[in-house]
């Protein structure tokens, strides 16, 4: 169980309704509490994990005097600053190297909103924190509009939108990394994820049936767009 808090709270809020919360017992973990599409929200955090794509960590779990299920997405840094944000206050560091690099090395998502189908790509939607020691970290958020296909083989994994702020900083072999990493993910592996999810058999089927066929489309997808050797 979670509740909402004051102790931390992201640079802005989206148009989710978001409630930054604590973790009851455990205060000193916070995030960010959304109700749209928890469970899309969920099973990208775990696959992400398995493709190590950097998304973080999302709990379904409940909040304190709110009704329903929530995805709780952890703070990525102390503010969870987002790349639109950041260039518009701060151009100087956005367009440092260090940043840039950053975004760069952030690029595996590229194939991995392709094997996900993740549609909503902007770059408010990625998150810039700074370690203890300076370096940059850049992280996705925000999947609620994935997984959109109804054909029983996924469908065709097609050249996903891409966030202005990678348009000319793919890595190839960044991308080439998460290509590999998702191929090696198991049928297995993605059932158990998709069976955590509270939603309906039905459903359930869907996106394991579809994510273990996408599965293998995603290489020649990149390849076609030349992110890819």
């Amino acid at each position: 169980m979670w509740k909402p808090t004051n102790k931390w709270r992201p640079a802005r809020y989206g148009g989710s309704g978001a409630v930054a919360v604590e973790k009851v017992g455990s205060p000193e973990q916070v995030g960010l509490a959304k109700q749209d599409n928890a469970v899309k929200e969920k099973l990208a955090s775990d696959l992400a994990a398995l493709a190590a794509v950097k998304v973080p960590k999302v709990e379904v779990d409940g909040v304190e005097g709110r009704a329903g299920i929530f995805s709780i997405s952890h703070a990525h840094g102390e503010e969870s600053v987002d790349l639109t944000m950041l260039k518009d206050r701060h151009p100087e560091i956005y367009n440092s190297a260090p940043v840039q690099n950053a975004i760069k090395a952030a690029s595996g998502m590229v194939p991995f909103h392709a094997w996900t189908k993740t549609v909503d790509q902007k770059d408010d939607h990625l998150v810039l924190a700074t370690s203890a020691g300076g370096a940059y970290d850049v992280a996705g958020v925000d999947f609620q509009h994935s997984f959109q296909w109804q054909e029983t083989d996924g469908g065709p994994v097609q050249r996903p939108g891409i966030p202005p702020c990678m348009q000319n900083n793919i890595d190839k072999a960044r991308v080439a990394a998460t290509v590999s990493a998702i191929e090696k993910v198991t049928d297995e592996q993605i059932r158990t994820a998709v069976d955590t999810l509270p939603t309906t058999n039905e459903e359930k089927k869907r996106l394991a049936d579809g994510l273990i066929a996408r599965r293998g489309k995603v290489n020649e997808c990149m390849k076609a767009q030349g992110w890819l050797d």
